[in-house]
């Protein structure tokens, strides 16, 4: 996207949410409504209930409108929701995952035999946000014997059917605008909070997403209770439909780019699997998981200056009211991931099988990373040699830390207290050996 169209979108937002508030102070009517019947209308009725419509599939997992509707109705009760929140972020995207969601079903329904390509021992990395996940696979994505999902890949799962052999895949285009809205409204965030590129390896999140189990509605959603409960309701069966689903997606990426018979090892990332690790290692027996672990003084200030960048795309920012909402869903997701461990750990520590879970401290990873990845790859048995250790020292000399600027951010601004932090993460830090 030009630089043009660039302040094209951002006089967009800003007339859009000065004018939306202008009209609701006036008559109390808010423009941009969040509902389910706002969001199909948008479809057909062949589109919706035609032999492949949205509610006749057989494809893929079935529970898809439950959830489809409580996000909405979740959604729908936020009131801090801009107008630019409402009609885009929610409204838009919501309609994007609909019809995203209709092309992979489609795509999966002419080719079956899409079902049979092999996921072989993928790697997950499920440490916290801003614990050196992405430092993390994009080094493992250095091995020829790995495979990460690069971003237009996740955004937009295959390309639109006209396009020619040679020809430039469009997704990236789309992808590109994406990352220039983002760094449009926030330009911190696309460089020194999170410098990525249309290729570049990134969460496997959209995924679950066009299940609607929302990663997203979790963050930036002001009062996520309901939601979160919905989710801590979902049984294993319920998500084992879900990560079939998730991954059909991964299998249907492999075959539009032609490597239906690779046998890489895929590299995923997200810390939204450790809410459901259950269902995932029953569809993964063979996964490897990597838990990357941070001090989170450290690492729940950095979240919060994450998200404050996308929030702005929500709704308006309220840096107090932002940190207690991470502290609240960063501690969900540490409090989930540090159960199932407990339970796994203890049930496992008699067995001589193969280990399954690593845990990966930050500063080892930052401050020895060559070191730490030789203990990644000795700890699961993989490979390490000569020629892929130079790769990483590449890598890491290409792309040193803060290369993009150097993210700044701090407590106070959030409203956050050290003593607090180590109150409410006090049983991660200590089950995990979290080092300062």
């Amino acid at each position: 996207m030009s630089h043009i169209s660039s302040y094209v979108v951002l006089i967009i937002y800003y007339t859009l949410n000065w004018i939306s508030a202008a009209i609701y102070r006036i008559t109390g009517i808010k423009i941009g409504k969040v509902d389910k019947n706002t969001v199909l209308r948008r479809f057909s009725n062949e589109e919706k209930y035609g032999e492949h419509g949205l509610f006749s599939n057989d494809i893929a997992d079935s529970n898809w409108n439950e959830a489809f509707s409580m996000l909405l109705s979740c959604w729908q009760k936020d009131e801090q929701l801009h107008a630019f929140g409402r009609m885009f972020e929610v409204n838009e995207i919501t309609i994007t995952r609909l019809r995203e969601r209709q092309v992979i079903c489609n795509a999966l329904r002419r080719n079956p035999s899409i079902n049979m390509i092999p996921v072989k021992r993928p790697i997950f990395i499920v440490g916290m946000m801003r614990s050196g996940t992405t430092l993390l696979q994009r080094l493992l994505a250095e091995d020829p014997d790995n495979r990460a999902l690069k971003y237009y890949e996740i955004m937009k799962a295959i390309p639109p059917e006209e396009v020619r052999q040679g020809q430039a895949d469009p997704r990236m285009q789309m992808a590109a605008t994406y990352i220039d809205i983002m760094g449009t409204v926030d330009p911190a965030f696309t460089t020194s909070k999170h410098f990525f590129e249309v290729d570049t390896p990134e969460e496997c999140i959209q995924l679950l997403e066009r299940s609607f189990i929302s990663k997203t509605a979790l963050m930036f959603m002001h009062n996520s209770d309901e939601y979160r409960q919905w989710l801590s309701d979902r049984s294993k069966e319920d998500m084992l439909k879900v990560y079939r689903f998730y991954k059909q997606q991964i299998q249907l990426i492999l075959y539009t780019a032609h490597e239906s018979s690779s046998r890489r090892r895929l590299v995923l990332k997200d810390v939204f699997h450790v809410l459901f690790l259950e269902s995932l290692l029953e569809l993964f027996p063979e996964a490897c998981i990597i838990n990357t672990v941070r001090n989170p003084v450290d690492l729940i200030p950095s979240t919060c200056s994450m998200t404050e960048g996308v929030t702005h795309l929500y709704s308006n920012i309220d840096g107090k009211k932002l940190g207690q909402r991470m502290l609240t869903i960063v501690g969900y997701f540490a409090d989930a991931l540090v159960k199932f461990r407990r339970d796994f750990d203890r049930l496992s520590s008699s067995c001589s099988g193969r280990k399954i879970f690593m845990d990966v401290q930050y500063r080892d990873l930052v401050d020895a990373p060559i070191e730490t990845m030789q203990r990644v790859y000795d700890h699961f048995q993989l490979p390490l040699s000569t020629e892929l250790r130079a790769k990483f020292e590449a890598y890491l000399k290409a792309n040193p830390q803060n290369k993009h600027g150097k993210h700044e951010y701090s407590l106070k601004k959030y409203g956050l207290t050290e003593d607090v932090i180590q109150r409410r993460f006090s049983e991660y830090t200590s089950y995990f050996n979290v080092r300062p």
